[in-house]
């Protein structure tokens, strides 16, 4: 599947994407400690005519600390994905106003309709109730994000690392 963009996690790139004597990409420096460098990379490479290819059948093993399996880092990733999106128009010289306008109206419509479902499925299926309400609280979170990065308010989660 072809992608416009891709994360850093599990990729493999050709040498061309960063050699100098071919593209010669580099991470932008201004977002090393927002996070979504790697997002901004990889929408420069596909806008310069590389292709992004998802390869499902790819199998990838990775550790994570304790400390990501917990709803706040859910709800900080959420909100720091969104905000970084936010940056990335405004790097890229891009509209924000527009951009985060309808971004955070489609995550109100996705709380509200992820909260009225965990209304519902509360009487007869609370495992379902619960997967609703949290897709919500996620949703939420990303509005606060698109709102946050509107007004130049910007986490720096990459300042400390996490882990062991």
């Amino acid at each position: 599947t072809e992608m416009e963009s891709a994360y850093t996690s599990n990729t493999m790139a050709a040498r061309r994407i960063f050699a100098a004597d071919g593209l010669g990409f580099r991470f932008e420096e201004r977002l090393r400690y927002t996070g979504g460098s790697d997002t901004e990379l990889f929408l420069r490479v596909t806008a310069a005519g590389a292709k992004i290819l998802w390869v499902e059948e790819a199998r990838v093993r990775e550790e994570y600390p304790d400390s990501r399996a917990q709803l706040g880092w859910y709800l900080r990733r959420y909100m720091r994905r969104a905000n970084g999106g936010v940056l990335i128009q405004r790097l890229h010289g891009k509209g924000v106003i527009g951009y985060a306008a309808g971004r955070i109206a489609k995550c109100l419509v996705v709380t509200g309709g992820c909260f009225v479902k965990a209304a519902v499925f509360v009487f007869y299926d609370r495992a379902q109730a619960s997967e609703k309400l949290g897709k919500g609280v996620l949703s939420l979170a990303s509005a606060w994000g698109y709102l946050l990065g509107v007004f130049g308010v910007h986490p720096n989660p990459y300042k400390v690392i996490e882990g062991h």
